[in-house]
């Protein structure tokens, strides 16, 4: 009950955002071909905040393979949605999962406003525009990466997540291949990533660009931070919990169990960790 009624709060916090969103796009009658994408977006953040109940219908129904045949069918239906997302939006990066921010629709107005415009001349030329100017020649800027690379790492990283739970799904709890092969699919993202970001900065010189328009955009940069950091979900799942995890943290609390007030403390941490991995749904971190 209480994880059901938390999911079905944030679905009726976000359909309550996507009618503010879509009240203030049509008042600033912005550019129809970009509302594909956010309409995208939106179904994609509500089936997030309603993956856990699917995942919660599974396993009351038929166990542990009726949980991972529902993940596997989530999984397959985000990684559709997000390929979507990032076609739509001419193949930029994917950042927050291809879900919307979470920022209220005030400061979704001023972070817009402080995206940077680019016009492109009839010989190619690509040059920067004042904010306050719309126009319908404006572009991508060349600071977003592109290219093969680019392309390759952020379809790799929408599989992963499907590519773990049908994995986790035919080999069973105690195989290491899913965590494996999603590591794997994790470093080479990352690594194709890295590459279009030098090139596009590398391009960016070559046309005479400086500062801040040589390099790729905060939030680029920030996204590729935060895929780095969600290899540390895997230290939660089967079989690196127990073979790992688990014994580390022990081995912490043997360190300090000589003292009273921070062996008190680390057991508490440790008791916690242990709560979450035992309730921890997979949608939750995909």
């Amino acid at each position: 009950m209480s994880e059901g009624s938390f999911a079905v709060v944030n679905a009726i916090g976000l359909l309550n955002d996507q009618i503010h969103q879509a009240s203030r796009m049509a008042n600033q009658a912005l550019d129809r071909g970009k509302i594909p994408a956010e309409k995208t977006r939106w179904i994609l953040t509500l089936i997030g905040s309603l993956a856990v109940i699917a995942e919660m219908i599974g396993m009351r129904t038929n166990g542990e393979t009726g949980q991972w045949n529902m993940i596997i069918g989530v999984e397959t239906i985000r990684a559709a949605l997000r390929l979507r997302v990032l076609r739509k939006s001419s193949w930029r990066t994917l950042e927050n999962g291809g879900c919307v921010h979470s920022a209220t629709p005030a400061d979704a107005g001023r972070s817009e406003a402080r995206t940077r415009q680019w016009w492109r001349g009839p010989n190619g030329t690509v040059l920067p525009m004042p904010p306050n100017v719309r126009t319908p020649h404006t572009v991508c800027g060349p600071n977003m990466p592109s290219g093969a690379e680019h392309v390759g790492g952020e379809i790799l990283h929408i599989v992963r997540p499907l590519m773990y739970a049908f994995l986790r799904r035919i080999a069973g709890r105690k195989s290491w291949i899913p965590i494996l092969v999603s590591l794997g699919a994790l470093l080479i993202s990352d690594r194709l990533s890295q590459l279009a970001q030098r090139r596009c900065e590398a391009k960016c010189r070559r046309m005479g660009l400086r500062g801040v328009d040589t390099k790729v955009p905060v939030s680029v940069s920030a996204e590729q931070t935060r895929r780095r950091l969600s290899w540390m979900l895997l230290l939660l799942r089967e079989p690196l919990f127990s073979s790992v995890t688990r014994r580390a943290f022990e081995g912490v609390y043997s360190g300090f169990s000589y003292i009273p007030l921070v062996r008190t403390l680390v057991r508490y941490i440790i008791d916690t960790l242990y709560f979450f991995q035992k309730y921890y749904f997979y949608s939750s971190g995909s």
